[in-house]
Formats: structure tokens, sequence, C-alpha cells
């Protein structure tokens, strides 16, 4: 401190002009210097305690080669500063500090650890791969200061990790790797708060991981590879912080990878033992892996994976359900950001402390699996927000305004506190808060009016506290609460508006049946019940104020019968479906010979589920049949038909056989039907048309057969319809024109015949069909143009003139069978219009033979699509015509044909040493190949003339290459070319190459290209490579450009980059071209650049820009001095034994004391301040 201030001193005196400095100043200046000269030889007397020297003397003397580290036994008095590796106290009394790295040393001073050191009062204790022998240190007495033990590598080192038990209680590195220690891992965790690495790898340690691991919350590293440390592993869940985390061979079993999705920092990892049999589960999901290995025959579930990271085998995925894809939903995302911004965790002018504010717009990160990053008034698993608790939030708003409706996307929602918040409303969408069970309000709240009716959503709601705030809320919360099986406390404020109504019988069976120990209650203040209320009984768990209140005269409370019919066909669909009993199907209360009990207590009520589980009723009637996957194993009696009321019925995943009764008919109510997955037979009833409210019918996987009725598809509320997996047959109705409402057809498995309606693709509405399977579509379709089905897929034959390619009908066309067949009027749909076509088109074949007479029939023609070295087929030009499957179509390399026989593609690509001189002008002949769409000609011999006419005509083009041409003359495309996608016209010579006006070009090769003009280059064009290319200037570039080469190009001398201000590329390679310096080139541009030329000042270039007075650097100057960081960890590699991390403590490679501020003594310090001084000195002197 003192040289730091003296250095402050001197710095700011000798700024000071010397003839404004007095002799008084000059006298203060020298007076200072002699304080500073004695201060420094006063502290350089400090000693070494004569304890410690004599421990450190008997340190050394179990050494066998201490001189190879530069320990002198004999000095130990004046060790410090002096010895490798060992550090002292600032006043040099006592050594704290004892750091030896043997490995990065390259020497060995061997013997034995002595166990004095464990005498000595370290923070370090260091001594790695230095060939000792002896026992781990232990103390009798607490050694509070260590923190670092690391003998790694001395594999003579025995003793065992008990003796540690209560000693070195603030040890933050234990790391005895390769050591000989033995024994059981003692249960000591739970003494060792701080400790974050134990590194235990090829130690003969034995045993269990004990439980009190899981009280070392601080761990970074768990390894115990390579020992013979066994399972079962212990619960490791709360170890959040394990980054690092190694597991010997002989653990056997566990939920090890249930135990890891805990881990949120974890980056490497390995499991890899012959006897593990870890349970199936899901790979933990985490974005920080670098490194992992596990048993080859673990097993892992299709929804979670192993990552690339991993990079080794493992057996085939086991098709699991329980996987969940963690983190939020793009709706959850949007709700935190407006949250935060409502809640102001971006305003400093709120939070105060700007360490404490979040970033609104990075809602992502809101979420480290179960941690949040946004403070304790969130709370998450599963990188989804579960509990929101504002009253941990520091500051307040005097309001917040109504709660955002976007609130109701925290779909992982179980808790939220509002409490010192002044929100005013609850948002419609909190009623989609389905795994909600505790609201609190608070105080603050100022909420008014009928709380939203999407409130009777809630039915996991547990808890609903509205007691401080709920003074102006009025509306009838009766009827919301009936909806809420699960409510065990209610508190409503003491004075309050609601509608009298019914007490929710779900909720009054919960407080009577309370005893003193539950939690349940509820406290409803003045809310009055109606008179035919059944109230609960007053106790410690109800309470109304006041005590004796008035009812209501109201009845609608009043017992609801379910009407006869009802009771007798619910007592009939009982006994034919044959309900298991409870205890195998987990469905309570159906007992068939007493269906009066079926709807309940009231019978009313909406939404109430009824007392036989599966059932809901409304005012005594049966509105709901819900039981999938229960076991059912009879019949659908037809008395169904007589709960007229019934709007939806799931039947699905059981044993149910029979056929469809015809009495569905008369349930006009009716909205989803789901009987799939059963074994149901015969056909599908007729009448299912006067289905009139249905929205979903799901009949698939059964055994029903027939055709399917031609009225089906005219129901216009109908918006799915599953009739996959049946023995469905016939043809299927072309009646989609009326069924405006559908989105999705899945007819799929079946054994259908005919001909494909073409009326599904007038339906707008539709999204999905599924028909692979169906059966066999032997009469072709026209398809239609313009239509839009995202998922569809359709086996069906269809027109050759049909435009499969130019329709919109999603992926359709990949799964459509093109036929050889021409349609003379595909819009009529009417089969008689795709007749087989009469002949081939032999102008296509009169065409390929002129191109074939331009090459001698000797010379090889490989096709471009392989790039093979083995010359292909030889072309015969007197066999160029043929069929589809015969002549150049089959045997030509290079030359590929449609079903129709017309030619789609020519590629072409011409050995150099084919002509003995230039090839000449190449033929005019594409006029006759209308059909074709793909053309490679690579022809390096320098094919010149004209560009043939036709070539340039045709705007069918899709991809186009042109390699080794000198055309004389201009490539010039139009608008008309909305089909090209891709040119090449690398190596080759052109006037021009006119490309701007071709609206879809993406990919653009000009390699090597030689043009007398600059191009003006298309603004759709991604990928761009001008490498080696010759213009007379550098083009500009668009904005749409991503990938970008311009290497070794000449482009006129020093060139001017120039671009459209918006370009952002991603790649980019200029290497080899000299720019101007005028020129700003984008940062990806500048690597491997020539030096730059100032164009300013070159009369015959000119400037790119205004030059500058001074010109640029070069990029070379600017280039930074490159600096090596070296890590404490280094990250293993995918071997059998990973690399495990060394100390974060670096370890002195000299004698050079560390530069912590203190005094060691060290004269070499001293020289340089005393010249300093005398020189400062004899300066004020002289001056």
């Amino acid at each position: 401190d003192f040289r730091s201030s003296y250095s402050n001193t001197f710095t700011a005196l000798t700024r000071t002009s010397h003839t404004q400095m007095s002799r008084q100043m000059r006298s203060s200046l020298l007076s200072l210097a002699v304080v500073v000269l004695l201060t420094l030889f006063v502290g350089n007397s400090f000693a070494l305690d004569t304890s410690e020297v004599a421990t450190m003397t008997l340190i050394c003397n179990s050494l066998t080669s201490p001189d190879v580290i530069g320990w002198d036994c004999d000095s130990a008095a004046t060790l410090c500063g002096v010895w490798q590796g060992v550090t002292c106290s600032a006043d040099e009394s006592t050594v704290v500090s004892i750091n030896l790295n043997c490995t990065a040393l390259g020497v060995k001073p061997e013997g034995v650890l002595s166990p004095s050191v464990s005498t000595l009062s370290l923070t370090t204790l260091i001594m790695m791969d230095c060939g000792l022998e002896g026992e781990i240190p232990t103390s009798t007495v607490s050694k509070p200061l260590l923190h670092t033990m690391n003998l790694q590598h001395n594999p003579l080192i025995t003793g065992q990790l008990s003796q540690l038990l209560t000693n070195y209680p603030n040890l933050v590195v234990l790391d005895l790797t390769d050591t000989g220690i033995s024994g059981e891992i003692p249960d000591f965790f739970d003494s060792l708060p701080l400790l974050e690495e134990f590194d235990m790898q090829g130690t003969s340690l034995q045993g269990v991981l004990p439980a009190t691991i899981s009280q070392a919350i601080n761990l970074i590293e768990i390894n115990v590879f390579f020992t013979n440390v066994t399972g079962p592993l212990p619960d490791l869940t709360a170890l959040v912080n394990i980054e690092r985390f190694f597991l010997g061979e002989h653990f056997e079993s566990g939920p090890i990878w249930e135990i890891m999705g805990n881990f949120p920092k974890l980056t490497q990892f390995s499991l890899e033992s012959s006897n593990a049999h870890w349970d199936i589960g899901c790979f933990p999901t985490t974005d920080t892996l670098e490194f992992c290995q596990f048993d080859p025959d673990s097993e892992f579930c299709c929804e979670a994976m192993p990552p690339p990271q991993c990079d080794q085998p493992h057996s085939p995925c086991v098709p699991c359900t329980e996987c969940k894809a963690p983190g939020p939903t793009d709706e959850e995302l949007v709700a935190r950001q407006e949250l935060c911004e409502v809640l102001g965790l971006n305003d400093a002018t709120l939070v105060g402390d700007s360490r404490a504010l979040v970033d609104c717009s990075q809602p992502e990160r809101a979420c480290r699996w179960s941690a949040s990053t946004w403070g304790d008034s969130f709370f998450c698993e599963e990188q989804k927000i579960v509990n929101i608790y504002l009253p941990a939030l520091p500051f307040s708003k005097d309001t917040y305004g109504p709660i955002p409706e976007s609130f109701g996307s925290f779909d992982a929602l179980i808790s939220v506190d509002f409490s010192t918040k002044n929100f005013t409303a609850f948002p419609d969408s909190f009623g989609n808060l389905s795994a909600l069970k505790t609201i609190h309000t608070g105080s603050e709240m100022t909420l008014s009016g009928d709380l939203p009716s999407s409130f009777m959503n809630l039915a996991a709601l547990e808890t609903l506290d509205i007691s401080s705030s709920g003074e102006a809320l009025t509306g009838d919360i009766l009827a919301l609460l009936q909806n809420m099986p699960n409510l065990l406390t209610l508190t409503l404020p003491l004075s309050n508006e609601f509608t009298p109504g019914c007490f929710p019988p779900s909720f009054k069976a919960t407080l009577d049946s309370a005893d003193a120990s539950s939690s349940a209650h509820a406290n409803i203040g003045s809310l009055n019940l109606c008179c035919d209320s059944e109230v609960p009984e007053p106790s410690l768990h109800f309470e109304q104020y006041p005590s004796e209140p008035t009812c209501a005269p109201c009845s609608n409370c009043v017992y609801t019968p379910t009407p006869v019919a009802d009771l007798v066909a619910l007592g009939e669909v009982c006994t034919a479906l044959q309900v298991p009993p409870e205890e195998t199907s987990g469905v309570h209360g159906w007992v068939c010979d007493q269906p009066e009990d079926a709807c309940g207590l009231y019978g009313r009520g909406t939404g109430v589920d009824g007392v036989w589980g599966g059932l809901t009723c409304s005012y005594g009637r049966v509105i709901e049949l819900a039981l999938p996957g229960k076991g059912l194993s009879g019949d659908i009696s037809l008395s169904i038909g007589m709960l007229t009321s019934l709007t939806r019925i799931e039947l699905h995943n059981n044993a149910i056989s029979g056929t469809i009764p015809l009495t569905f008919a008369n349930l006009p109510s009716l909205t989803h039907l789901n009987l799939s997955q059963n074994e149901l037979n015969g056909e599908i009833p007729i009448d299912f048309d006067s289905l009139a409210s249905i929205l979903v019918l799901n009949l698939s996987e059964n055994n029903l057969t027939g055709s399917i009725p031609s009225n089906l598809f005219r129901i216009p509320s109908l918006v799915e319809i599953h009739l996959n997996s049946n023995e469905l047959s016939g043809s299927i109705p072309d009646s989609f024109d009326e069924s405006q409402n559908l989105e999705k057809i899945d007819l799929h498995d079946n054994k259908f015949v005919g001909k494909f309606p073409v009326s599904v693709f007038s339906v707008a509405s539709l999204n999905s069909v599924e028909t692979i399977g169906a059966g066999i579509f032997t009469e072709p379709i026209c398809l239609p143009v313009g239509e839009t089905i995202n998922t569809c897929t359709i086996e069906s034959p269809y027109c050759c003139d049909s435009d499969a390619s130019a329709n919109t009908l999603g992926n359709c066309a990949s799964y459509l069978m093109a036929l050889n067949t021409k349609c003379s009027n595909c819009a009529s749909n009417d089969p008689a219009d795709c007749q087989p076509a009469s002949e081939l088109n032999d102008v296509s074949y009169e065409a390929l033979g002129d191109i074939c007479d331009f090459f001698d029939t000797q010379f090889d023609i490989l096709q471009w699509s392989s790039m093979s070295t083995i010359y292909g087929e030889k072309w015969d030009c007197e066999s160029s015509g043929g069929s589809a499957d015969a002549g150049p179509c089959a045997t030509w390399n290079g030359v590929e044909c449609d079903s129709n026989g017309d030619i789609t593609s020519l590629h072409i690509l011409v050995s150099e040493n084919a002509f003995s001189t230039t090839a000449g002008s190449f033929p005019d002949s594409f006029e006759g190949l209308d059909s074709l769409t793909s053309l490679s000609l690579i022809v390096p011999v320098g094919v010149d003339g004209p560009p043939p006419e036709s070539l340039l005509s045709s705007q069918k083009w899709e991809d186009l290459t042109l390699s080794f041409f000198k055309f004389t003359g201009a490539i010039s495309l139009t608008a008309e070319f909305d089909q090209l996608k891709s040119m090449d016209v690398s190596n080759s010579e052109f006037t021009s190459l006119e490309l701007a006006a071709v609206p879809n070009l993406e990919t653009l090769i000009m390699e090597g290209t030689v043009l007398l003009e600059t191009p003006v280059l298309p603004s759709t064009v991604v990928n761009l490579n001008m490498g080696s290319a010759t213009f007379p200037q550098f083009p500009e570039i668009p904005a749409s450009v991503k990938t970008l080469n311009g290497a070794s190009g000449d482009f006129g001398g020093p060139a001017c980059f120039i671009a459209d201000p918006a370009l952002n590329l991603a790649t980019c390679n200029m290497s080899g071209v000299q720019f101007c310096c005028e020129s700003v080139l984008p940062a990806l541009c500048e690597n491997n650049l020539p030096d730059c030329v100032d164009c300013a000042s070159i009369s015959t270039a000119g400037a790119c820009y205004t030059a500058s007075p001074t010109p640029s650097p070069s990029p070379s100057s600017a280039s930074p001095t490159p600096t090596t960081e070296t890590s404490s960890t280094p990250t293993p590699t995918p071997t059998p034994t990973p690399t495990m991390s060394t100390p974060t403590t670096e370890v002195p490679t000299n004698s050079t004391p560390p530069s912590d501020g203190s005094d060691t003594g060290d004269s070499t310090l001293l020289s340089p301040l005393v010249g300093v001084l005398v020189i400062s000195l004899l300066s004020v002197f002289f001056a």
C-alpha cells in the first residue's frame, strides 16, 4: 500500500512544473524519500517463525531429492520467496501455501510426505505427481484455513478418507486421483459444506456414495471413475451445480437419467460400466454438454435421445410416452415478456440496483431448468415457470392495470400469489391454467366486477384466497366453484356482494369429512346461500358471517331427478359395456342396478362429475360419457340413443365388440364420438348424417367393413373424420364439396378401389389428408392448381399433363404416381379425357440426335450428377429415337426422361482431349426439347460462336450449367425465366451476362468466368461464386447474398467493394483480391487480403469514396498480437479414461514470490526503487 501511495505521489509531483516548485516542496520530497528508504530496509527484516522453520526442515529432509525443486533444507529460515512453490504470509512468519505441480516442473523430488505438513496452517496443499509415499496428512486439531488438497498422481500415498472426517471443515477441492487411498467413503459430506470438487479417480475406494453427499450443494465435480465404489445411487437432485460427473464401472442400476436431468450446468460425464443396468429414461436436456460416455447398452426413450456430443453407439430407442419436451411454448415466452414489462423488471427507476435488471426481450433466459434467473419471485421446473410469488418482488408500482391476457399461457403454473401488487382484473385466459392449484390475491389489488367465467375450468384448484381484494367483486362465484372437485381452502372477503347460490356438494363433502389435522377450510364471509342448498356443518373447517345468516329464497339447488328413460338407458349401457371392478379399471361407482345414483346428489351444474366415474351430468341429464382405456369388453347397447343430452362419447382404446348402434343417430347434440381402437365390426350406419352437431368422428382401428355412406361427408359441421385401419372397401364418395369446415381426413390402411375423389381438393379448410395404403386407385385424376393442403399423402395415378409440379398441394405431389397418359381437358375431371399417348415425342429425339452429331460418336459422355472418373456408355447417334424404357432414356448416360418419353434432363461432360481442334458453334436444337428443365453442359474444349437462340428462348429452365463456353455475344435472360433457381457459367467467356431481371435465381457460379462487361446481379441471389473471375469492375453485391466468394478474382486493378447497405453475409472469401483503401469491406471479407491501394492517389483508378487525408492502414498492419490462454480445467476427450480437471490455483514455475502485495523480502525489488528515488532527488535539486 505504501509503495502504491508513493508511486501516485511521485507521478503527481513530477508532472508539476519545476519553475513552480518551491524549496519547501523540495524539502518535503527529500523527507519523503528518507522515510521510504527506512521503511523498505526495516520491512526487509521479517523472519520465519522458528517452529515453522523446524517443520519445513523436516518436510524437506523427508524428500529424496529436494534440490531438484530448489529446496535447500539447511536454509529453511530464509525460504520465503526462495523455495519453489512455497508462499509465506505477509509478515513472513508462517508458511501458508505449498503448491508444486511436478508434472509441469518436469522433476520429481520423491521421498516421503512428512506427517509434519499437517501442523502447518496452510490454505493450499498441492503436490501433484511428485513421486511421494506415506499417508495422507491428518490433523488432531481443526485446520479451518485449508481449502485445497491435491495430491493426485502419487500412487504410493495411502490412508483412508475417514481420517479427514472433522478437521478440514472448509475444504473446497479434494483431489486424490491415482493415489493409494482405500476404504469406504465416510458419511462426512454434511461436514464439508463448501466442497466443490471431489476427485477420487483411480483409487481403491469401495462401498457406496453416502447419502449426505446430497447436502454438499456446492459440488461442481464428482469423480469416482476407476474405483470400486458401487451403487445404488443416493438422491442427487439437490446438486444443481454439478458440471462434471464420473461414475465407476461397479454401479449397477438406478434412475440415472432422471437424476442427471436435475443438473442444468452439466458439461461432462462418464457412466461406462459393464455391470450397469440403468433404468430406461430420457437423456438429460442441457445446452452446456461438451462430452459424455455411457454404457453402449443403455436404453433411452425415443423422445429424448443422446445428442451428437456423445458420439458413441447405443441400442435402439424405447417408445416411451413420459418424456415431455422441456422448455416453454412460444406462447409462454410471449407471456413472460409481457409480464416482465408490466411488472417493470426492466425499469431502472423501479429496480434501483442495475445488477437486478432483467432483459424482458429475452424471456427464454428466465429459467435454467429448475432455477429462475429473474429473482425470488419466479420458480421453474423443466425450464417452465411453475410458481409466481410477487410478494418477494422488492418494489411496486401504484397500479399494474389488468393482468395481461397472455397470462393464461403459463401452462405449467401451479401457484400464483399477487399480494402487494395492485392488479385490477383477471383475464379471460386465466381459465387456461389447467395445472393451477393455488391463487392468492392481496389487499393492494382493486378487483371489481365478476370473476371470468373461465374460472370454472380450474379443475385442479385447491386453494382460492381472495379475502383481501374482493370487496368490489360480484357474480355467481359458487357456480364457478362447482367444477373444482379438489378445492380444499376457500377464503372470501368478510363483506361481499356475490350472487346467492348453491354450495358445491363435493366441497361440502370434503369439509364435513375433514378431521382436526386437515387443512380443509372455507370462510365465505357474508356470502348468502340458497335456502335449499346443502350447507357444511359449522366447524373449524367452515365459517360464515354472520354465523347464523338468513338464506336466499332461491330454488335452483333442488334435486333434479334424472328422467326414468335415462335411468333405464344407463342401466342397460352399464350392463352391455361390462365395466370392470374399480380395483382393476379405476372406474368408481358403476353399479348397473342402481342408476339413480349415477348423477349424484343434485344432478345439476355445468360440467359436474357424476358419482359414476366417467359420467358428467347437468340438471340430472348425462352430457358426457368418457371411459377410454378402462378395459371394457362388452358391446354398445342400443339404449345409448335414449341419452339424448349426450354431447361427448369417448370409449376408445378398449375391447368393445359388436356393431355400431343405429340409435347414435338420435343424439342431435353429440359433438365428439370416439370409438377407435376397439373390435367393432359391421358397416358404418347410413343415418350418421343425422348427427347435425358432430365435430370429430373417430372410428379408426376397428374391423369395420362395407363402403362409406355417400352422405357421410356432407355433414356441414364435421371438422375431423378418422376411418383409418379398418376393412372398408368400394369407392370413396366424391361428395366433399359440402364439407366446408372439414380440416382433417384419415382414410389410410383400408381397401378402397376406383378413383380418388377430386372434390376433396375443393374444401378450403382442409389441412390434412392421409390415404397411404387406403387401397388401389386405378383411375387417373386431374390435379387442380391453387389449393393448399399442409399434410397430404395421396397414392393415386394422375394425368401426365396435369401439372403436379406447379400445383400448391403441399407434399401431395411426392406421393402421386404419374400415368403414361395424356389429358385433352384435365379441368373437366372426366376419366374419358385421360387416354394413352398414341406415340412418343419424336421431335425431342431428333433434337437430341443433332446434339449427338455435334460430338464425334467416339467421344465419352459422362453423367454430370455422378462426376465419376470411369467413362460411361457412349452415345449412339443412330439410335436417338425410342421410348421411355428404350433408346437414350434407358441407355445414354446423362439423359433423363419422364414416363411419357419426354426428355426432362440433359447432363453432359466431355473429356478435355475429346476434340483435336475447337468444337465450333453449338447446334441450335433446344427448341425441340420443350420438356427440358435441367441442362448441364461442361465442354472444356471451347465451344464458340453465338449462344444458341433456342437455348435462351426456353423459359422452363430450373437449373442451367454452361461451363468452358466461349460465346461471342451476350447471355441475356428475362423475367419470364421464373423457374430458374441455379446457374453455373464457370470457366466460360461471354461479352456480357445479363441476369438482373431473373426473379428467383438463388445460386450463381461464375468461377473463372471472363466477361467483357461487368455483370448486374439479380436481387435474389443467395450463393455467389466469382472466384478467379475476370470482370472490368467489381459488381455491386445485392443484399440477398449470404455466401460470397471472389478469391483470386481480377476486377480491373485495385477493386472498389460495392454492396447494398443491407448486406449481411454468413461467409465470405476475398483472399488474393486487392481492394482500394477507400473500400469498406464486411468484417467477414477481411481475411488474407493483400495490402490495399490508396486509389485516391492513382489518377487512373480514382477513389471509391472521398479520400481521407491519411490513408487507412492495411489490414495486415492492424492484426492484433495473439494471446494464449491456459485453461485450468482441460476438457476430457472421448477416451475410456476421461481427463479430469486440475486445481484452479496457479502453480509457480520459478521462485518469484506471489504478487499479492505482501513483502517477501526479495532484494531484487529494493534496488529499482532506490534507483528511482535517487534519480528523483537529483532531479529536484538540480532543478
